[in-house]
């Protein structure tokens, strides 16, 4: 039985499979990547944190509670960061499918996000265009 450890930086990894060693090289190359995007994820995972943190601070100076836009983008910040603490094991999603399916309502609401603001924003210009005309 083959029986190698391998050191990279705070990894250490024990294989004890009776393969080849050109394995095992391939067994622990595997692993380095995995820790880097873990890295990755976690800042990822902060940077939401704190944007969550700004998007909810500014929805809340909005009064209007009926206003589509807002209430859109709140959920989808609550959404994006139940996804985040999915991949530190914490929060109301439990399983990958739970994870997938929450990803699905995310996308869904993002498109509905998109045709109100495209909807906003062809008002706004109608309402430019009016006043303009009246000047």
């Amino acid at each position: 039985m083959l029986r190698t450890r391998i050191s990279y930086g705070t990894l250490c990894s024990v294989i004890e499979y009776g393969l080849p060693l050109h394995f095992s090289v391939l067994y622990c190359a595997c692993i380095v990547p995995c820790v880097q995007e873990q890295a990755k994820i976690a800042k990822a995972g902060l940077e939401m944190k704190l944007i969550t943190s700004e998007m909810d601070a500014e929805a809340d100076k909005w009064q209007e509670h009926d206003n589509e836009i807002v209430r859109r983008a709140k959920n989808m910040s609550s959404m994006a960061f139940s996804m985040y603490l999915f991949t530190r094991g914490e929060g109301p999603l439990h399983t990958t499918q739970d994870l997938f399916t929450q990803a699905d309502y995310f996308a869904e609401e993002g498109t509905k996000l998109f045709h109100s603001v495209r909807h906003f924003s062809k008002q706004v210009t109608q309402l430019v265009s009016i006043h303009l005309y009246k000047l």
